[in-house]
């Protein structure tokens, strides 16, 4: 960490704008973009704050790209199709309205 604002090193590349560094940070195995600085900011918000458009977008693909935010096959396919999706609304809400019925 940087010893004066406690910059992760992501934070520094991010707060000097320089996208070879966060680029090359960001293919690390074993990072956490979730470390805050002394002033309580995470790395996508310090981004965000000090207008690093570059850094917001490599962020938001390097968080797509995990596992956390990778949705199954098969949700992919009724997920994005606008019929399966009204249905099961409907189906879930008729569920949740029977199940507080009964209750």
């Amino acid at each position: 960490q940087e010893p004066t604002r406690q910059y992760t090193p992501i934070q520094f590349a991010i707060s000097n704008h320089n996208g070879i560094s966060l680029h090359v940070l960001l293919k690390h195995p074993r990072l956490d973009l979730s470390l805050k600085n002394s002033e309580n900011s995470d790395a996508f918000t310090l981004a965000r704050l000090r207008n690093n458009f570059l850094a917001v977008q490599m962020i938001e693909q390097h968080r797509q790209g995990t596992k956390e935010y990778v949705r199954p096959k098969f949700l992919q396919t009724y997920a994005m199709n606008e019929t399966c999706r009204k249905w099961f609304t409907r189906f879930y809400m008729f569920f949740v309205l029977t199940f507080i019925g009964l209750a």
